[in-house]
Formats: C-alpha cells, sequence, structure tokens
C-alpha cells in the first residue's frame, strides 16, 4: 500500500516509480488500508465502490471456511478458501481471486536476459532465452547468460566477423532503458547499427526509432510492432557445413559467475565519466581510492562511483569473481554494490548513494548543521553491529571488513547506518595491505594491536574497531585528540574506562548530558570495554554484542584495556 492510497505491485529490487509497476488497485486518494474480514471480503479502508474480491462464507460439510490473502512468489496477488471438514484434518483449497491471469503481466517472473511467452497449443506460460543464450536446466530462476566471453570494446577485429544478430520479433523490455535511441529508416539499418556499436548488445525498433540497449535484458515480454535484435559473439555458436546447408547451435556449458553476475550492471568509462560529469563531485578519499557524486542517464538515479586505486593487477574474471561476492551480500546495514565498470586499467565500483554522508562528518565536523541526537547515535552503534554480524557470520562467503572506522559507515536521510568498503581488502596490493598497518596514527587507532604483531588477523580484530567507533559515537569525540584540558582524555577508551571505575561516565557525555539515558550509556561503554581489549581472546563475538548492547543478557565489568601501541 503506497501513501497516495495506491495498492500497486512491483519487482523487489526495482525503484518504486510507475513505470515499473505491473499491478495497481488504481484507488489513489481514496484508500489507507487493506484488509480481509471473516466473510472473505478483500476491501481497501475507507471502503471503494467495490471490493477488490468477495469470498464464500458458506462452509460445507458442516466445517470452516478460512480465507487467506497471499502474494505468492510468482508475483501474483491471491484470495485462497479453505475450507475444513470435520471428517478430515485437510482442507480444500480454491482460488477465489487474483489480481492477474497473465503470468507473463509480471515483471521479472522470467530471469534475466530471457523472456516470457504464452504457448498456443497449452495456454501455459514458458520462460525462454534470446538467441545465443542458454539457461542452466537445473534452476531457471537466474535466467540465461551468453555461452561465450566477450570482451566488448578492446578487440580491432571487424564486428561483423566477431558478432551475429539474430531477430526477435514482436518483443520488448519493460524495465530497462536504452542507454542510446536513434532515429533510423527502417529495421535491418537498426540491426546494422547495433552491430558495429560495440556497447550494444541488443535493440528494439518501434515507431522509427532504434533503441540500444546493454546487459542484462530484464522483463522480456511479447509486445506488437517492435523488432528486437540480440548481439551474441560468433563463438556462443557451434557451426558446421553439410551438403550445403549451414547449421548452427549452442553448446552451453555453465558458468556460475556469469549468473551472478547479472545482478550486477555493467558500465562504461565513458558513462561514469559522463554521470559524474568528469568526476567534478568528491564525496571522499579513503584507502581504496576516490568517491565521486553522479546521476546516472535516463533514470536520475543518484550514485557514488568509487575510483579504485592501488588495486591488484589481476586479471578481469578473478576481479569479476571479488565483486561478484561483495554483489551477493544484501543487508540493511551493508551499502548496496550497484554496478561496476572494467576498462583496462580502469576499475569502479557504483553503490548506493547515501544522502548524509558518513558518521565521520556528523560526529566530528564542526561544520555540520545537524549531529544525531542520543536515540539516534544508539540506534546507528546496533546498525553497524547487525551489518558486521552479517558480514561474519550470515552471508554466504564470510568477510572480515579489515577497514571498519567512522569513515566508512554511511548514513541515509533517517540516520540508518550502512557499512561500506567491505570486501575490498583482499583487491589492495600487497605493499599497500602493510602500509595499513604502518598508518595507524592516520588511522586515529582504529586497527587491532594484532595488525602491529603481523598475528593472524580474525574477525575479532573488527571487534576491535567496532568498540573504537562504539566509544566514538557515543561520545560525540575521535579516539584521539590531542587537543584537551587534561591529559587523562586524550585516548578515549583509556578515559571511559577511568570514568566506569569512577562512576563519572556522565563526564563522557557533558555536551549532551540531559538527553542522555545513564544506564543505556553504561551499557555501552562496558560493551565498548569489552570490544577494545588488547587480547583477541577477551574480545566478544558481534551476536553476543547485539545482545548486550539490547540488555538481553547481563554484562561483566570489563578490565582495563591496554593502551594502542601506536600512541
Amino acid at each position: 500500500m503506497q501513501g497516495d492510497g495506491n495498492l500497486v505491485s512491483y519487482p523487489v529490487n526495482i525503484s518504486a516509480i510507475p513505470e515499473n509497476a505491473y499491478w495497481s488497485s488504481g484507488t489513489v486518494g481514496s484508500a489507507q488500508l487493506l484488509s480481509l474480514n471473516a466473510s472473505g471480503f478483500l476491501v481497501l479502508i475507507p471502503e471503494t465502490a467495490h471490493p477488490l474480491a468477495t469470498g464464500s462464507y458458506h462452509a460445507h460439510d458442516d466445517g470452516t471456511i478460512i480465507h487467506r490473502a497471499t502474494l505468492d512468489a510468482d508475483g501474483i496477488f491471491r484470495l485462497y478458501l479453505h475450507n475444513y471438514s470435520v471428517m478430515s484434518p485437510s482442507s480444500r483449497v480454491s482460488i477465489v481471486w487474483s489480481n492477474l491471469h497473465n503470468q507473463c503481466k509480471v515483471k521479472g517472473f522470467c530471469g534475466l536476459n530471457s523472456y516470457c511467452a504464452v504457448l498456443e497449443k497449452t495456454n501455459k506460460t514458458e520462460c525462454q532465452c534470446y538467441p545465443g543464450f542458454v539457461i542452466n536446466p537445473v534452476d531457471m530462476f537466474p535466467g540465461c547468460y551468453q555461452n561465450a566471453s566477450d570482451d566488448g570494446c578492446t578487440g580491432n577485429e571487424d564486428p561483423r566477423l566477431r558478432y551475429k544478430v539474430a531477430s526477435v520479433d514482436n518483443i520488448s523490455w519493460h524495465i530497462d532503458h536504452p542507454y542510446s535511441v536513434v532515429p533510423l529508416k527502417n529495421p535491418q539499418v537498426c540491426s546494422d547499427s547495433c552491430l558495429e556499436d560495440c556497447s550494444c548488445k541488443a535493440a528494439l525498433y518501434t515507431n522509427g526509432n532504434c533503441n540500444k540497449y546493454k546487459l542484462p535484458l530484464r522483463s522480456g515480454i511479447r509486445s506488437p510492432d517492435t523488432t528486437g535484435f540480440i548481439k551474441s559473439p560468433v563463438s556462443s555458436y557451434t557451426c558446421t557445413d553439410f551438403r550445403g546447408t549451414r547449421s548452427c547451435w549452442i553448446i552451453p556449458k555453465w558458468d556460475w559467475l556469469k549468473i551472478e553476475l547479472f545482478s550486477l550492471q555493467s558500465f562504461s568509462y565513458t558513462e561514469l565519466e559522463n554521470a559524474t560529469h568528469g568526476f567534478k563531485e568528491e564525496l571522499g578519499r579513503g584507502t581504496f581510492g576516490a568517491v565521486y557524486k553522479g546521476t546516472l542517464s535516463p533514470s536520475n538515479k543518484i550514485v557514488a562511483v568509487k575510483r579504485l586505486e592501488k588495486v591488484v593487477e589481476e586479471g578481469v574474471r578473478e576481479f569479476k569473481a571479488e565483486i561478484t561476492t561483495i554483489g551477493r551480500t544484501h543487508h540493511r546495514n551493508l551499502v548496496q554494490l550497484l554496478g561496476f565498470c572494467i576498462e583496462g586499467s580502469q576499475k569502479l565500483l557504483v553503490y548506493e548513494y547515501m544522502s548524509s554522508g558518513s558518521l565521520a562528518h556528523v560526529l566530528f565536523n564542526k561544520a555540520a548543521t545537524v549531529r544525531p541526537s542520543w536515540r539516534e547515535r544508539v540506534g546507528i552503534v546496533l546498525d553497524v553491529a547487525k551489518g558486521v554480524l552479517y558480514l561474519h557470520e550470515e552471508c554466504g562467503v564470510h568477510i572480515i571488513h579489515c577497514n571498519l572506522k567512522p569513515q566508512n559507515i554511511l548514513l541515509d536521510h533517517s540516520w540508518t547506518a550502512k557499512i561500506s568498503d567491505f570486501g575490498l581488502a583482499r583487491l589492495l596490493v600487497p605493499n599497500h595491505q602493510t602500509k595499513i598497518a604502518a598508518g595507524v596514527e592516520q588511522r586515529s587507532g582504529y586497527l587491532a594491536p594484532e595488525w602491529q604483531k603481523n598475528a593472524l588477523i580474525s574477525v575479532k580484530s573488527d571487534i576491535y574497531s567496532f568498540g573504537i567507533v562504539l566509544l566514538e559515537t557515543v561520545c560525540c569525540r575521535k579516539n584521539i585528540e590531542l587537543k584537551v584540558s587534561v591529559p587523562d582524555e586524550m585516548i578515549l577508551s583509556s578515559w571511559a574506562y577511568k570514568c566506569f571505575k569512577a562512576g563519572k561516565l556522565y563526564e563522557l557525555v557533558e555536551d549532551d548530558e540531559q538527553n542522555v539515558d545513564l544506564k543505556t550509556l553504561e551499557r555501552m561503554v562496558k560493551v565498548g570495554l569489552w570490544c577494545v581489549q588488547d587480547d583477541p581472546a577477551l574480545r566478544p563475538l558481534m551476536k553476543n554484542v547485539i545482545l548486550m548492547l539490547e540488555g538481553t543478557t547481563d554484562i561483566p565489568v570489563p578490565p582495563s584495556p591496554e593502551l594502542p601501541q601506536a600512541c
């Protein structure tokens, strides 16, 4: 239910804008709530002229009727009737109503690079691959992928020798926007134009325009009066000549990396250069390179573009394997990777844009106009903890961040905290990896002591960094401050312990004392002190950190943390 009173169906992970919807109740301004009553009436409240659906309240066999409204896995919203009989523990199930009857109307029902078609003889829905693409018969959900590698714009060979263009009549892509629209006189000219354009992987000719697209192609569906063209490497096809007839077919070779990469959008360097206006507005600069604000065309979606520096000069496939791992991580408290660019030595990553900037900016920048309240700071700490827990224990490939600090914690418009730069440590060149440990003074003590001892780096190293971030967020100051009135206050973790032992925790938040809950403050400080213990074995795992932060489990009195060796 949207705020405007319209009940709308959208594909997941797609912007909730009208052009991406595949069904709507058409009740803008006249509804606030969807309700299903015991009689099976599915209605929008305040009631519109007619209910969406009407069930049955007459039970059979002296039994009971239960109605259930469900948005099913196929994207269709249905009202079910369960008729329970006193003679049987099971129920008879029937569909009373559905918002759509044509499965192909559901955008995204078929996977990437495939299209939805209704078979004429059986009237059944089927997902089919485009010419030059194959599907894994074991798992069809990810969609189809090309059966050959494509070096894009890097080759010098005549494109007519490297690619084939196959036509598909009456086809369209409902979600994707073309990167280029060119008025051309006929479909053949459109096909030739796509063949000669190294960025073009598919084209649609409609209403005298040639619309060019990149992969992946989403939400393919039959559409009248359009002609589609799909460009594939010649190596996708195996061809033989027999008695003057040339035959070509596709031999599938399963490549899971290609399937996983479909969730990430591939950009050209020129696209990102244009999106950032020549990398003009720098949002920040860190270990891995600079980040710039950009706007993608034609959707006008604002993004953050990171130009990677000091990365390992490895092969394209190895680099894609690393970013595929990053792209598979989806969590409310992680900055989402949207796409990438690989052109020669240029490697760029495209992330979702976080409008409130970094935690470091709102905590430490005196020019910042707004600072999060005490309650918001407590929420930020919990957000970061949940993001780290996901990286350590819940995602498919467990990730140690190795660079957790307020500069890498970003905030959206509602102060929700999301961790950035996770999974990038393995991309650093070896010499620069060692400089991380050497630059502790620059990092203001975020790195665990084991970094300087060349000891084993584990999830407990991230716990140490989290502890420093926690104390900084609670106290709204940096871990190391040289300009202080009392020397004891220079190192935050040491000062926090002294205040805790003396029962004077209020001194840590003197500027905000009236708004701070002292019991919550004590709980937060005790957790932070456990996290920054010099001995990794004493630091708790993140799942236990969250339990302590939420007050679910008691927190023992922490011992004194050792002073950071860099100080």
